[in-house]
């Protein structure tokens, strides 16, 4: 039901392999994955129909809502600012994921322990998905728990590539307002820092948020990094060249509907 290789879509640049005098909706990797189990990220939508399409902050579901009608299937995340903020009403489209239970742990360069987020593996359907910090690791958990075990990053730079963080950030896109407040993970502020606030902070993304999927590559899941720039160093990281001759070697026939049928079903189940 579910093929053993996925694809997860991110924003970083390194996805037009510095092609920037090509249009975004040109760039040969669409036609590659197209017939690939793929889990699409935010804006990833305005350019690719992934299987399935994965976010973190409301803002983002508030702002496009009406754009995103049409997606057959969306997973968001439990966040009780929907209801008692915003009041935003979801489509039948989307499904909300459980947020990871905690445990109490030291976080990166922490002395004493406090409740953090903890990632629960395969156990995720009942305790929970991590984590919020990045859609990314939210989205490598589920491709986990759905027993995947060829996984290939894309875009998952944490960093500028030739002064680009994104492969739109040359169009409006990532730019949005939510109720009069200007809100973009997309390239820097005036003093230089990300505008995603992670990104800020590589030692302890790669230390603390993406250690726990070390033991998943010491269990034999091959997880890649298709972006030899990338800040994130827990994967190994491949060229678009080696990925794609890898697609080719491992073809699969993938049946988009099966997949969100039996996710719908999987996620009501629990």
């Amino acid at each position: 039901m579910i093929p053993n290789k996925t694809i997860i879509v991110g924003g970083g640049s390194s996805i037009r392999q510095n092609m920037w005098d090509t249009p975004i909706s040109d760039l040969l990797l669409w036609s590659k994955i197209k017939n690939e189990f793929t889990i699409g990220t935010n804006w990833s939508y305005k350019y690719f129909n992934s299987t399935i399409l994965m976010y973190n902050d409301y803002q983002f579901y508030g702002t496009e809502k009406e754009n995103l009608q049409n997606i057959p299937l969306i997973l968001g995340k439990e966040d009780g600012s929907y209801q008692r903020k915003d009041g935003i009403k979801h489509d039948n489209n989307v499904i909300l994921l459980k947020e990871c239970q905690s445990i109490k742990k030291r976080k990166y360069n922490e002395c004493e322990e406090s409740m953090h987020p903890h990632y629960w593996r395969k156990q995720a359907w009942e305790k929970g998905f991590y984590s919020s910090q990045l859609i990314g690791l939210k989205a490598l958990n589920l491709a986990i728990a759905l027993d995947c075990d060829e996984i290939y990053l894309l875009g998952n730079d944490a960093c500028d590539i030739n002064g680009h963080t994104h492969f739109y950030d040359d169009t409006n896109v990532g730019h949005y307002m939510w109720n009069g407040q200007k809100y973009s993970g997309v390239g820097k502020n005036d003093r230089g820092l990300y505008n995603t606030g992670t990104y800020n902070k590589i030692d302890e993304l790669n230390n603390f948020w993406f250690k726990p999927y070390e033991e998943e590559l010491q269990k034999g899941i091959k997880i890649f990094n298709v972006s030899l720039n990338s800040k994130i160093d827990i994967f190994p990281k491949i060229s678009y060249e080696e990925f794609y001759n890898k697609l080719s070697i491992n073809k699969q026939e993938t049946n988009h509907h099966q997949i969100r049928d039996f996710l719908r079903k999987k996620l009501n189940e629990h």
